[in-house]
């Protein structure tokens, strides 16, 4: 069995048909650890405010979780799909009472083996995309939408055409594609970071597991559970592992890394989606769009951000 100082997970969607609870109790089964960090995104609310209800598995991760924290410390960050979770929502006492054995809040301050220290939140507050509903709505739609196409493709082929992983690798691309032009929320978290001191960030929310150095600061995200399955490692000297778990994902883990032809057809897909979403959504989406780009085309040659 796998033994950490901390893991750090996000973007579990529990109450989404997509989140792979069974691999999730694997997990938990098999790492041990100190603490746990759960970076947002946990409860899918989304998903649950449309008629979607937890999946025995996902019950029985829930309860594992309550179960972790009774004798571990486990932190859990607010994302924008739990935001039902801040103070001042409704029925926020009963649902507070209910996490009870948890650390529940919007930002944490992690301090590893070695001295480093690191900012942990969702990363919602960093996506400009969030500010717009309209954008908001579309891209939740295209996603839905294109998720939903690619596996109706991939079950009616058998997997010849698209397999799953591949399914999950296109509309991932898509959506990274996207975000990108919209918002700069690496940067942007790496600056609040070095504004408090830090030595680096770990997030969640934009689903694209990440750990990389950026101007002697480190960046980690920690991907999601509805596709391929990431997990945040902390080791006993205070270094991070990115660990994909399960072979079942390897592919698509592959798949992540490709070129410049994988975004060409990413580019390709939300064309398709978006021309199912009419005309004046899309005109609405692509004024604002170009608005971003042209401003993203002047930090392009950028590097990270420094303190001023």
């Amino acid at each position: 069995m796998d033994c950490y100082r901390s893991v750090f997970l996000s973007d579990l969607h529990l109450g989404s048909p997509w989140c792979r609870a069974r691999n999730l109790l694997g997990f938990l089964e098999n790492v041990t650890f100190e603490k746990l960090y759960l970076a947002g995104d946990v409860l899918d609310n989304w998903h649950l405010r449309r008629g979607h209800r937890l999946s025995r598995n996902q019950l029985l991760v829930w309860e594992r979780l309550l179960e972790i924290s009774r004798t571990r410390d486990v932190y859990y960050l607010v994302g924008n799909h739990d935001a039902f979770l801040d103070e001042g929502q409704p029925y926020y006492a009963v649902f507070r009472q209910a996490f009870a054995g948890m650390h529940v809040c919007r930002r944490a301050i992690h301090t590893a083996a070695n001295g480093k220290r690191y900012l942990v939140e969702h990363g919602d507050a960093y996506d400009a995309a969030l500010k717009s509903r309209t954008l908001t709505c579309a891209a939740t739609l295209c996603y839905e939408v294109g998720r939903n196409i690619l596996s109706r493709i991939s079950a009616a082929t058998s997997g010849r055409i698209l397999s799953p992983a591949r399914t999950e690798a296109r509309v991932l691309r898509w959506q990274t594609w996207f975000t990108d032009f919209l918002s700069d929320s690496r940067n942007a978290i790496l600056a609040e970071a070095r504004r408090l001191g830090l030595d680096g960030a770990i997030c969640g929310h934009t689903h694209l597991a990440s750990l990389q150095e950026c101007d002697g600061m480190l960046y980690a995200n920690c991907g999601y559970w509805t596709g391929p399955c990431h997990a945040l490692l902390e080791t006993m000297d205070g270094s991070f592992q990115l660990r994909l778990w399960g072979q079942a994902w390897e592919q698509a883990d592959k798949a992540l890394e490709a070129g410049q032809a994988s975004l060409q057809n990413a580019s390709s897909l939300v064309a398709q989606i978006g021309a199912q979403l009419g005309a004046q959504i899309g005109s609405q989406i692509g004024s604002q769009v170009e608005a971003h780009v042209e401003a993203r085309k002047e930090k392009a040659a950028q590097p990270c951000p420094r303190e001023a």
